[in-house]
Protein backbone atom coordinates (compact mmCIF):
# COMPACT_ATOMS: atom_id res chain seq x y z
CA UNK A 1 0.00 0.00 0.00
CA UNK A 2 2.87 2.36 0.71
CA UNK A 3 4.20 1.82 -2.81
CA UNK A 4 0.79 2.54 -4.27
CA UNK A 5 0.50 5.71 -2.21
CA UNK A 6 3.94 6.87 -3.35
CA UNK A 7 3.15 6.01 -6.98
CA UNK A 8 -0.07 8.02 -6.93
CA UNK A 9 1.69 11.00 -5.37
CA UNK A 10 4.48 10.82 -7.96
CA UNK A 11 1.95 10.64 -10.80
CA UNK A 12 0.11 13.64 -9.37
CA UNK A 13 3.37 15.62 -9.26
CA UNK A 14 4.49 14.50 -12.73
CA UNK A 15 1.22 15.53 -14.38
CA UNK A 16 0.60 18.53 -12.15
CA UNK A 17 -2.66 17.14 -10.70
CA UNK A 18 -4.23 17.07 -7.31
CA UNK A 19 -3.81 13.83 -5.32
CA UNK A 20 -7.49 13.03 -5.80
CA UNK A 21 -7.46 12.80 -9.63
CA UNK A 22 -4.93 9.95 -9.98
CA UNK A 23 -6.65 8.09 -7.13
CA UNK A 24 -10.03 8.31 -8.86
CA UNK A 25 -8.41 7.36 -12.17
CA UNK A 26 -6.87 4.27 -10.54
CA UNK A 27 -10.25 3.27 -9.10
CA UNK A 28 -11.88 3.72 -12.52
CA UNK A 29 -9.11 1.66 -14.15
CA UNK A 30 -9.64 -1.15 -11.65
CA UNK A 31 -13.40 -1.12 -12.31
CA UNK A 32 -12.79 -1.17 -16.07
CA UNK A 33 -10.33 -4.06 -15.72
CA UNK A 34 -12.87 -6.04 -13.70
CA UNK A 35 -15.57 -5.42 -16.31
CA UNK A 36 -13.24 -6.48 -19.14
CA UNK A 37 -12.24 -9.61 -17.23
CA UNK A 38 -15.92 -10.45 -16.69
CA UNK A 39 -16.63 -9.95 -20.39
CA UNK A 40 -13.71 -12.22 -21.30
CA UNK A 41 -15.03 -14.97 -19.03
CA UNK A 42 -18.50 -14.61 -20.55
CA UNK A 43 -17.01 -14.72 -24.05
CA UNK A 44 -15.13 -17.93 -23.19
CA UNK A 45 -18.33 -19.48 -21.84
CA UNK A 46 -20.34 -18.48 -24.90
CA UNK A 47 -17.59 -19.69 -27.26
CA UNK A 48 -17.77 -23.12 -25.66
CA UNK A 49 -21.57 -23.18 -26.07
CA UNK A 50 -21.23 -22.12 -29.72
CA UNK A 51 -18.71 -24.88 -30.37
CA UNK A 52 -21.07 -27.47 -28.87
CA UNK A 53 -23.97 -26.18 -30.99
CA UNK A 54 -21.81 -26.15 -34.12
CA UNK A 55 -20.83 -29.77 -33.51
CA UNK A 56 -24.44 -30.84 -32.95
CA UNK A 57 -25.67 -28.96 -36.03
CA UNK A 58 -22.86 -30.37 -38.16
CA UNK A 59 -23.82 -33.94 -37.30
CA UNK A 60 -27.49 -33.22 -37.93
CA UNK A 61 -26.64 -31.55 -41.25
CA UNK A 62 -24.58 -34.58 -42.33
CA UNK A 63 -27.50 -36.84 -41.47
CA UNK A 64 -29.92 -34.72 -43.49
CA UNK A 65 -27.57 -34.71 -46.50
CA UNK A 66 -27.24 -38.50 -46.31
CA UNK A 67 -31.03 -38.85 -46.08
CA UNK A 68 -31.51 -36.57 -49.10
CA UNK A 69 -28.99 -38.63 -51.10
CA UNK A 70 -30.79 -41.87 -50.22
CA UNK A 71 -34.14 -40.37 -51.21
CA UNK A 72 -32.71 -39.06 -54.48
CA UNK A 73 -31.65 -42.64 -55.27
CA UNK A 74 -35.25 -43.77 -54.84
CA UNK A 75 -35.02 -45.21 -51.34
CA UNK A 76 -38.15 -44.50 -49.29
CA UNK A 77 -38.28 -43.50 -45.64
CA UNK A 78 -40.01 -46.79 -44.86
CA UNK A 79 -37.08 -48.71 -46.38
CA UNK A 80 -34.60 -46.64 -44.37
CA UNK A 81 -36.53 -47.26 -41.14
CA UNK A 82 -36.84 -50.96 -41.95
CA UNK A 83 -33.11 -51.23 -42.60
CA UNK A 84 -32.34 -49.36 -39.38
CA UNK A 85 -34.62 -51.72 -37.44
CA UNK A 86 -32.88 -54.70 -39.05
CA UNK A 87 -29.47 -53.38 -38.00
CA UNK A 88 -30.63 -52.66 -34.45
CA UNK A 89 -32.25 -56.09 -34.08
CA UNK A 90 -28.97 -57.70 -35.16
CA UNK A 91 -27.09 -55.56 -32.61
CA UNK A 92 -25.14 -53.58 -35.19
CA UNK A 93 -23.54 -50.47 -33.73
CA UNK A 94 -21.83 -47.67 -35.60
CA UNK A 95 -18.11 -47.17 -35.03
CA UNK A 96 -18.43 -43.36 -35.21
Amino acid sequence: MIGLDIGIKEAAKAYNMSFCNPTLRLIDDIKTYNKINGVKRELDRLSLQKYALDQACSRQSQSLVALAKLKSNGITEEQIISFNNFLESNRYTSTK
